[in-house]
């Protein structure tokens, strides 16, 4: 990292104020060029004060390991200068990242009701937990100490990695205090005569004792067993888990291709128990489950599980269960009892209780089959009213079940728009086929007015429905269209809160093929991100004077449709009345005998950007559909 972004990190600008120079100087002399160094350092001192006493603070933390070319002890000394200047929850939640393996992708949502459910986010007035913990998800991203992986569709981190030097760190840190045990992983101790707090499973355990009988690593394990046992328990994979003291574990979790599963008898303080796909687990591995009365976070998610334990209803500590299974699973009828059941995730064949209303902790709820539902289950879903994210799936219909499906829909519209005055704040709806479009284009009276985020898609909408217009609050929008109306886009322009817009277009329709306007009168006053078109989309725009005044991102996706390539050499018009704009994307498909006027086309916009005054980037794709006869 050279000095101009070690200061862009810390400052926003690559300038650096004159009373720090010299020990800024010192500090990256320190760091010698080292990326993971400098990147840790950058971040700690962007949460520092701009001083000359809290970096001189800092540079002396470092000490001179990296001067003496120590790169692996310099860089010890620079992490647990980060580590320490965490605040004490921040550091466990750091530290509890070490339960999963190396250069695994953890989801944001799986780790944060994990943190919940260990108790290391503490409630604060006016925030839910799970936001929360989002809070400390971003400012470990922050100080990077996480890696950002995969990036939502409104520009979110959904997950996240940890470099494989800082996981060798918080390994060390773990171990040290007893945090985790891990098996799996060579080089690391482990101590049976220490209670076992958390127990994570890492890898193929026979591959594994198999790899350090082969380098004669030793282990701090009783070898007074009788050696023919443990060459049997060895064969299994099965011998170790034998020899802890698991009772007052509080963490399970099993990964794919790990050792067998154990009896849940071993455990009886639990606080996580998660067997996301885990490929071994079967039915028969959750008797016993009601013992586990401290449970709080269960999931089978990604595995061949198809029944869920009447007894699950026993646990009334659960706060989140994933059932998400690859095939069809039951939901137990008393499922309702779980009152302080916060997170509930299904497959969208299952059939939830008629008495879901109970619910009354639920704040997430997906994804429900709206038709395969009973009518007091659906009018049950509108009492859940701390719902706060909701996602549902809306089939098609046949003629012969036309009275049930309009039953059902008006009842799911029903209840939305009872939860649409209280808390839902997220909403998917998820249509199998044009068919369902009219579930969406009914009148939703009263809206939801609640929502900061909509998402309908899989499946194209005949028009912008005209209840989205009054959604005040909605943040977030994203819509699979038919066709994208200049009434359309007037209707979505006078949203006041929109920041993101997601318009996936098969076609766009104009009076007499004009162009498509977007106007100061209906111009998205606080819209951030666009991104508009589709593949088979003849995209034509015109930002006028006044439009879009915050928008900083561009994202156009379109076909060349004219083989004349002088009718398609402006895809927008007034691109440099975007006076914020930062970036462009341009993603266009083309025919062999369009090839010309996708030249032009590019060549049009490339001068359009480059008159622009903020000089914005510029990134384009380009698919051609044709096959080349040359070869």
């Amino acid at each position: 990292m050279c000095i101009g972004l070690f200061l862009k990190r810390i400052f926003g600008l690559e300038e650096c104020p004159s009373h720090l120079t010299e020990v800024c100087c010192n500090i990256l002399a320190k760091c010698d060029g080292l990326p993971l160094a400098t990147i840790a350092i950058s971040s700690l001192l962007a949460t520092k004060a701009p001083t000359e006493d809290q970096w001189n603070q800092v540079e002396k933390s470092i000490g001179y390991a990296l001067e003496r070319n120590e790169d692996v002890n310099g860089m010890i000394r620079i992490l647990s200068l980060s580590y320490f200047d965490l605040p004490h929850n921040l550091r466990t939640c750091l530290l509890y990242l070490c339960t999963f393996p190396e250069d695994y992708i953890i989801h944001k949502k799986r780790l944060v009701r994990r943190w919940i459910a260990e108790g290391f986010i503490h409630e604060e007035h006016g925030h839910t937990l799970y936001e929360l913990g989002q809070r400390c998800f971003n400012e470990l991203i922050n100080r990077s100490l996480i890696e950002p992986r995969y990036i939502g569709k409104f520009g979110e981190v959904k997950s996240c990695r940890v470099h494989d030097t800082i996981l060798d760190f918080i390994r060390s840190k773990s171990i040290e205090e007893n945090f985790v045990t891990l098996l799996g992983i060579p080089n690391v101790p482990i101590d049976r005569q220490k209670k076992v707090r958390r127990l994570s499973l890492l890898v193929n355990t026979e591959e594994y004792y198999s790899s350090l009988e082969e380098n004669n690593i030793k282990y701090v394990l009783d070898k007074k067993e009788d050696d023919s046992n443990e060459q049997e328990d060895n064969s299994n994979g099965f011998h170790i888990l034998k020899k802890l003291n698991l009772c007052n574990a509080r963490l399970l979790t099993i990964f794919p291709h790990s050792v067998k599963v154990p009896s849940l008898l071993q455990f009886r303080r639990l606080r996580v128990l998660d067997f996301e796909g885990c490929e071994q687990l079967e039915n028969h591995h959750l008797a016993n489950i009601e013992n586990l009365l401290h449970l709080k976070y269960l999931s089978i998610k990604d595995t061949i599980v198809n029944v869920l334990p009447t007894q699950i209803t026993r646990l009334r500590c659960l706060q989140t269960l994933n059932v998400d299974v690859r095939g069809a699973i039951n939901i137990p009828t008393h499922i309702y009892r779980l009152r302080q059941l916060t997170y509930l995730l299904v497959d969208m064949r299952c059939q939830l209780p008629d008495k879901i209303g109970n619910m009354q902790a639920l704040q997430e709820l997906k994804v429900v089959n709206v038709l395969a539902q009973s009518l007091n289950t659906l009018q049950g879903l509108g009492k859940l009213t701390n719902l706060r994210k909701l996602s549902i799936f809306m089939p098609g219909h046949h003629a012969d079940a036309a009275e049930r499906y309009k039953g059902h829909m008006k009842a799911m519209i029903s209840s939305i728009c009872k939860l649409g005055r209280d808390n839902l704040h997220c909403l998917t709806i998820h249509i199998s086929s044009v068919s369902a479009d009219d579930f969406i284009q009914e009148p939703w009276c009263p809206p939801p007015l609640s929502l900061q985020e909509l998402v309908i898609n899989q499946a194209p909408m005949s028009r912008v429905p005209r209840w989205i217009g009054s959604l005040v609050n909605l943040q977030r929008l994203g819509l699979y269209l038919k066709e994208l109306s200049q009434e359309d886009v007037s209707t979505l322009g006078g949203l006041p809160a929109l920041l993101s817009l997601i318009l996936y277009v098969e076609e766009v329709i104009t009076e007499e093929g004009g162009r498509l306007r977007i106007s100061s009168s209906y111009g998205f006053p606080s819209l951030e991100r666009i991104r508009i078109g589709g593949e088979s989309c003849r995209l034509e725009l015109t930002f006028e004077i006044g439009c879009l005044p915050k928008l900083q991102q561009l994202n156009l996706e379109c076909m060349v449709a004219e083989e004349n390539h002088t009718s398609s050499s402006n895809v927008v018009f007034g691109i440099e009345h975007l006076s914020r704009l930062t970036t462009i994307y341009c993603c266009i498909h083309y025919k062999y005998e369009t090839r010309l006027a996708k030249v032009a086309m590019l060549a049009a916009l490339e001068r359009s950007i480059i008159s622009h005054p903020n000089q914005p980037t510029f990134t384009k794709e380009e698919y051609g559909d044709f096959v080349d006869e040359s070869c």
